[in-house]
Protein backbone atom coordinates (compact mmCIF):
# COMPACT_ATOMS: atom_id res chain seq x y z
CA UNK A 1 0.00 0.00 0.00
CA UNK A 2 1.75 3.52 -0.79
CA UNK A 3 1.89 6.03 1.72
CA UNK A 4 0.26 9.66 1.24
CA UNK A 5 3.43 10.99 0.27
CA UNK A 6 3.88 8.49 -2.08
CA UNK A 7 0.70 9.16 -3.77
CA UNK A 8 1.45 13.13 -3.43
CA UNK A 9 4.46 12.39 -5.57
CA UNK A 10 2.58 10.46 -7.98
CA UNK A 11 -0.22 12.87 -8.30
CA UNK A 12 2.45 16.01 -9.26
CA UNK A 13 3.72 13.55 -11.72
CA UNK A 14 0.19 13.26 -13.53
CA UNK A 15 -0.34 16.74 -13.26
CA UNK A 16 3.20 17.47 -15.43
CA UNK A 17 2.63 14.74 -17.54
CA UNK A 18 -0.72 16.61 -18.15
CA UNK A 19 0.70 19.71 -18.74
CA UNK A 20 3.32 18.11 -21.83
CA UNK A 21 0.13 16.36 -23.34
CA UNK A 22 -1.40 19.91 -23.27
CA UNK A 23 1.42 21.47 -24.74
CA UNK A 24 1.56 18.86 -27.22
CA UNK A 25 -2.42 19.16 -28.00
CA UNK A 26 -3.15 15.55 -26.74
CA UNK A 27 -5.76 16.38 -24.98
CA UNK A 28 -7.18 12.59 -24.44
CA UNK A 29 -3.88 12.54 -22.51
CA UNK A 30 -4.00 15.67 -21.04
CA UNK A 31 -7.31 14.37 -19.59
CA UNK A 32 -6.27 10.65 -18.09
CA UNK A 33 -3.48 12.09 -16.68
CA UNK A 34 -5.72 14.72 -14.92
CA UNK A 35 -8.08 11.82 -13.96
CA UNK A 36 -4.86 10.18 -11.94
CA UNK A 37 -3.77 12.89 -10.10
CA UNK A 38 -7.45 13.64 -8.91
CA UNK A 39 -6.73 9.99 -8.02
CA UNK A 40 -3.99 9.96 -5.92
CA UNK A 41 -4.32 13.22 -4.84
CA UNK A 42 -8.22 11.43 -3.23
CA UNK A 43 -6.08 8.34 -1.98
CA UNK A 44 -3.10 10.60 -0.38
CA UNK A 45 -5.89 11.92 1.52
CA UNK A 46 -7.71 8.56 2.54
CA UNK A 47 -3.92 7.79 3.49
CA UNK A 48 -3.10 10.68 5.91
Amino acid sequence: MATAAEHKTQAEQHLTAAEAGLAERKFGLFDQYVALAQLHATLATIAD
